[in-house]
């Protein structure tokens, strides 16, 4: 679909000062729309996320598809994104809420161009926030969703098939060595700890979250959204949906990793590269999926 700017405002901020160009166009795709408000963003850079936002409509439908229009808000830096969504941590580059996703312009990323598959994977990384709250609560009731950061967070890196930009499995079977008796744990992350350590958390999330997946399949997490959208807590939704406690769950997945499990499961598997493009995650089946092996911030807090 090409794209087609619904309005296009070039406002002058003097006789000699800067040329600033605000955009705002409507992507209408068969499974989701999207409407597009970008400041100081080229052509290229357009394109590259309208391509982005046909991919995620496409795979988010392995969780039912968005509900309801997303706005993709661009900001032309960091500092601007952090002031539109009033966060202050340093690395956070989007934000996403029940129907908008703030997101700091790819040009500005880093000295490098952006490349396409980043670009994918953002955005197919916020949308999937925005999916989880859509479909487990209404515009009204969302703030109030009580979701672990590591079922939030790891939703949307499984999702964008992140693994590539967190600590491995290894990695964090060697933290629960290092920390046989400390309170802290990167599931149930301190602010402390996610603020210090949130590489770390967000790939202890991916982790535990491809866990359930590979174990229990995508079906009970479609389930589970469907029951929090009929009134249930996180909790009793994941008993639900699953069949066991999500407390029981969580001491699987670090029985999994303190014993190390995982080498056994990942021997012959490759973890995606930065490179290379999104491989569809949407042409199998629940059941095709379980392979058998075996106090974090509020959802509208979430930073990437």
């Amino acid at each position: 679909m090409p794209y087609r700017p619904a309005l296009l405002l070039l406002l002058l901020t003097g006789c000699l000062g800067p040329r600033v160009a605000s955009q705002r166009a409507t992507l209408e795709l068969p499974h989701a729309t999207f409407v597009i408000e970008a400041q100081e963003v080229d052509a290229r850079t357009l394109e590259m996320l309208e391509q982005g936002l046909k991919l995620a409509s496409e795979e988010l439908t392995i969780w039912g598809g968005l509900r309801v229009p997303v706005t993709l808000h661009v900001l032309p830096d960091r500092e601007r994104l952090r002031k539109a969504v009033g966060q202050e941590q340093a690395w956070i580059s989007a934000w996403a809420r029940f129907d908008t996703v703030h997101l700091q312009s790819p040009k500005t990323w880093s000295l490098l161009p952006p490349r396409q598959s980043d670009v994918d994977r953002m955005l197919l990384h916020e949308l999937t926030h925005s999916l989880l709250y859509q479909r487990a609560a209404r515009a009204e009731t969302w703030r109030k969703l009580s979701l672990p950061l590591w079922f939030d967070e790891g939703m949307a890196s499984y999702t964008a098939q992140q693994a590539y930009r967190w600590p491995g499995l290894e990695d964090l079977a060697r933290w629960y060595e290092r920390h046989p008796e400390a309170k802290e744990d990167p599931l149930r992350p301190s602010r402390a700890l996610y603020a210090e350590q949130h590489h770390l958390v967000y790939g202890a999330a991916h982790h535990a979250f491809t866990f359930l997946v590979d174990r229990y399949g995508r079906a009970p997490i479609l389930a589970l959204m469907d029951a929090m959208q009929n009134g249930a807590d996180f909790e009793e939704a994941f008993r639900q949906s699953v069949g066991l406690d999500c407390a029981r769950f969580e001491e699987e997945f670090r029985r999994f990793v303190r014993l190390r499990g995982f080498r056994r499961a990942t021997r012959n598997s490759k973890a995606p590269t930065p490179e290379a493009p999104i491989q569809s995650v949407g042409t199998s089946t629940p059941s095709e999926d379980a392979s058998g092996i075996g106090g974090a911030p509020p959802p509208a807090a979430r930073s990437r």
